[in-house]
């Protein structure tokens, strides 16, 4: 696959993972019934999509920016891993509990947000980000990653909290979180554009 075949891929899994996100978080809360079988395939899905984007920006990035991608990205490949086998699980076995695995790694003093693959992700898009930044890979539009990254961990932190405020920050944190997504996607189809023309050029 030539380069901008691959910025173009990119940019539509981007904006598949970005737009799937935002479907995933509105079914939360319009049907709630039927979020549980919708979640875990979202949970599986999107994580993936997500990935392949960041393979995108490290093919972007060159000298000690590309050593610095590839730490983010292996971290990418270990939170798509734990979204795979967690999505398998809650599909064939509905009932489980992972209380047990929990408790494993308390005893161990391991934080239990290893079980989750949204800080992995915004953790690899944040330093494959910086790398971009660096770089000035993407032009003008190069901080986009790491502020994607940012907000993504902002929606994660968010997450803890019961009052009225911490949700509705989360909400929007969330909502954020998918466009810029949506927003990087359209940076790499549009860098896999020029690119095209300037082969054909």
């Amino acid at each position: 696959m030539t380069a901008s075949g691959l910025f173009r891929l990119c940019g539509l899994a981007a904006v598949a993972g970005g737009a799937l996100w935002e479907a995933w978080g509105g079914a939360l809360f319009l049907m709630p019934g039927r979020f549980y079988y919708f979640g875990s395939i979202a949970a599986l899905v999107v994580p993936l999509l997500f990935s392949v984007v960041l393979i995108g920006l490290y093919a972007t990035l060159s000298g000690w920016q590309r050593l610095v991608g590839g730490t983010g990205l292996i971290v990418a490949v270990a939170g798509s891993f734990v979204a795979f086998c967690g999505s398998i699980w809650s599909v064939v076995l509905p009932a489980a509990d992972v209380t047990p695995v929990c408790f494993y790694l308390a005893e161990r003093g391991l934080p239990q947000h290893v079980l989750n693959w949204v800080p992995d992700l915004c953790t690899a898009l944040v330093v494959v980000g910086a790398a971009v930044l660096s770089a000035r890979a993407l032009g003008r539009w190069s901080a986009v990653p790491l502020i994607g990254g940012l907000v993504g961990w902002a929606f994660y932190v968010t997450d803890f909290g019961s009052t009225a405020g911490l949700l509705l920050a989360n909400i929007a944190f969330g909502a954020l979180f998918g466009l810029s997504w949506v927003g990087l996607g359209y940076v790499l189809w549009h860098r896999g554009r020029q690119q095209a023309r300037g082969l054909r050029g």
